[in-house]
């Protein structure tokens, strides 16, 4: 025997659908071509991004987007946002990381320096030991900054495994 859906579990259902719409109106267009989107669903979601977020047009366009939505099999589209969601927040991650190590290393912290020399792979010890001396040593404001964001670059494009 079939359970019966209740109404509020079908509007909780529609409003995900819109969410999800929502992110996805959101997304590059080089995202939405890499996932395996139908060409009408497609369509609506650049129309939507023409749209001002603040008049009824573009909430209307989202409920289209998820009458769209709840047409088709959304499991494929909510494993691509998910993906692209933890590719994200990896970044994120990542982001916060380097900055902090960055940061240790200008403060001084000759540990964080060995640290990273022996545990991160295809690391340059020479040039890192040379861009943290850059930042550490100026004391015209500006060199520092400088030297601070070559040393960020340097760092960011470490293969760091978090």
């Amino acid at each position: 025997m079939m359970e019966k859906v209740s109404r509020s579990q079908k509007k909780r259902a529609a409003e995900a659908l819109q969410r999800s719409g929502m992110k996805l109106v959101a997304l590059g267009e080089s995202q939405l071509e890499a996932m395996d989107i139908p060409a009408e669903l497609k369509d609506a979601l650049l129309a939507a991004r023409r749209l001002n977020k603040k008049h009824e047009a573009y909430r209307r366009q989202v409920q289209y987007i998820g009458r769209l939505m709840r047409e088709m099999d959304n499991l494929q589209i909510d494993s691509a946002l998910h993906a692209l969601e933890a590719g994200q927040e990896r970044q994120k991650r990542q982001f916060a990381c380097v900055e902090r190590w960055r940061d240790e290393l200008v403060a001084g912290d000759d540990g964080r320096l060995d640290w990273i020399s022996d545990n991160v792979p295809g690391v340059d010890r020479q040039q890192l030991a040379r861009l943290v001396a850059d930042a550490r040593g100026s004391t015209n404001p500006s060199a520092v900054k400088i030297a601070s964001r070559q040393l960020f670059r340097f760092l960011s494009h470490l293969e760091i495994g978090i």
